[in-house]
């Protein structure tokens, strides 16, 4: 038990600092994020005064947290101004640093990436892309990236990492609170039956039938939207189960049973067919090396005899699970917004032009930094920029997206995020923008990004909690991934 007190100390007491603020912020200020988060000053000024809080406590490499405190704000641009002051800080403190450091493999495969999108952006420039598509690429996609190339070379200490884990800890687990009491306030007590999403695969119409409509993304704890809340109430859970994996914890099945059923309550159902391909690599890594080599030889036999005997059963219940996910979604595709932007999306890539190979350059397609510049297209109303930003839609990108976002969507929506009816994917940003070439090369990077945090669970060496971190990172990078098609939340 006093490793894993130790190496994590103080994430409760955080929580419990954090629940009354939680519980304004998600409950009685902003109970509809989607439709009136929290104005961008307000958002920046907390991230401001996070930051001026860390500075004068002399822990200024925890500027770090930033873009995870702005995570958990209702506003959708803040987490980019959390990513600029953390890269700007890092960049000034350990850019030295960095270009003394020598190369690794992560690094390399990082740099392709940077140098394939400058050469994108370039080839397209004065078209599909501009002056501005570049430098707001760089502070949307890629300052995640960025900050982890220069300060994965900071002099991390004990006191920095137990202190990082803390934060993400504490700011996870406390949107339980605005979660449960939500519904409560609002009146709409379907929320806490939403986790009867499961019985949608059981063919029983009247379980199926138990199924809540009208509060199904009412779940945003203070988050943008229920799923960027499941997203990181996922990761929370597979953080608890690796971390029991590497060390015995107390009261661990009630809270990650706890955190389960309020992760399903977030309306989960594309982000746990989004987990599958993540959980499989998570498996062979975190748990197979569990189990005896004679067990594991057995288990070999078994899944073998399965497969023979029965793989085509098996499939085609899985077949049947996906169908019905996906079936109320793209029952009409000829006129769903989702639908239509992969079909013309591929239709345009399959001209075999440079575009095809390079991409429309960053910025230029579906990544947010597209997005949020495309008013003409997707936002008719608002521009969402600075005024000294002009406001570019590539003309690959309006080709497609032209008439996909309208007010009726945004009307129909309500407490819903519209995973699967919105004009938005990051799988187009990343194809339409790098190109298939391109989108190799980021395929590359991700695979390395994704080995190097699982190396760190295979590191027994390190304290189990830091363990647990690794395989829940190696795990979030194909998470994210396969969630790539849905909308921006890998962004």
């Amino acid at each position: 038990m006093s490793s894993q007190t130790v190496i994590v100390p103080g994430w409760g007491k955080l929580m419990a600092s954090l629940a009354v603020p939680a519980l304004v912020i998600g409950v009685f200020l902003y109970p509809d994020p989607q439709h009136g988060g929290m104005p961008l000053p307000l958002a920046v000024l907390i991230v401001l005064l996070a930051a001026a809080g860390l500075v004068m406590a002399g822990r200024p490499r925890l500027l770090v947290l930033l873009p995870v405190i702005a995570a958990f704000l209702p506003s959708a641009q803040v987490g980019f101004v959390g990513y600029v002051i953390a890269l700007g800080y890092f960049t000034v403190e350990y850019g030295a640093t960095r270009l003394a450091t020598p190369l690794d493999r992560l690094d390399w495969a990082l740099l392709a990436v940077l140098a394939w999108t400058v050469v994108s952006w370039a080839a397209n420039l004065g078209v599909q892309t501009d002056a501005w598509s570049l430098l707001l690429f760089s502070i949307t996609f890629l300052s995640p990236w960025l900050l982890v190339l220069v300060a994965r070379v900071a002099t991390w200490d004990l006191r920095d990492i137990s202190a990082i884990l803390a934060a993400w800890i504490a700011l996870a687990a406390v949107q339980a609170v605005p979660a449960l009491v939500k519904p409560l306030v609002l009146g709409m007590g379907g929320a806490y039956s939403v986790p009867l999403v499961v019985f949608q695969l059981t063919g029983v119409a009247l379980l199926r039938n138990l199924m809540p409509t009208s509060a199904a993304d009412l779940t945003t704890g203070t988050t943008i939207t229920a799923h960027h809340l499941g997203s990181a109430l996922l990761l929370l859970c597979m953080l608890l189960l690796s971390w029991r994996i590497a060390a015995r914890i107390r009261g661990w099945p009630i809270l990650l049973a706890f955190y389960t059923y309020i992760f399903l309550m977030t309306d989960a159902k594309h982000m746990i067919l989004a987990a599958l391909p993540a959980g499989i690599w998570y498996l062979g890594v975190v748990v197979w090396p569990l189990f005896a080599r004679r067990t594991r030889r057995w288990m070999n036999v078994a899944a073998a005899v399965v497969v023979a005997g029965g793989g085509g059963y098996v499939a085609a219940q899985v077949a049947a699970v996906v169908r019905e996910f996906w079936q109320p979604y793209m029952a009409l595709a000829s006129v769903n917004p989702k639908a239509q932007l992969f079909s013309r999306t591929a239709r345009l890539m399959g001209e075999n032009s440079l575009q095809t190979w390079i991409g429309f350059g960053p910025g230029a397609f579906g990544s947010r930094a597209a997005s949020i510049r495309a008013t003409d297209v997707l936002f008719k109303e608002d521009n969402r920029l600075p005024s000294f930003i002009t406001p570019h839609t590539a003309p690959a990108y309006a080709s497609v997206a032209y008439d996909l976002y309208t007010s009726e969507i945004v009307r129909t929506e309500a407490f819903r995020s519209g995973a699967l009816t919105s004009p938005f994917s990051s799988l187009v940003g990343v194809v339409a923008e790098y190109g298939i070439l391109g989108s190799m090369v980021v395929a590359w990077f991700l695979f390395a990004a994704a080995r190097a945090a699982f190396s760190c669970w295979r590191n027994t060496g390190l304290p189990p909690a830091w363990r647990a971190a690794g395989a829940t990172a190696g795990f979030a990078i194909p998470f994210l991934m396969a969630l790539s098609p849905f909308d921006t939340y890998f962004e």
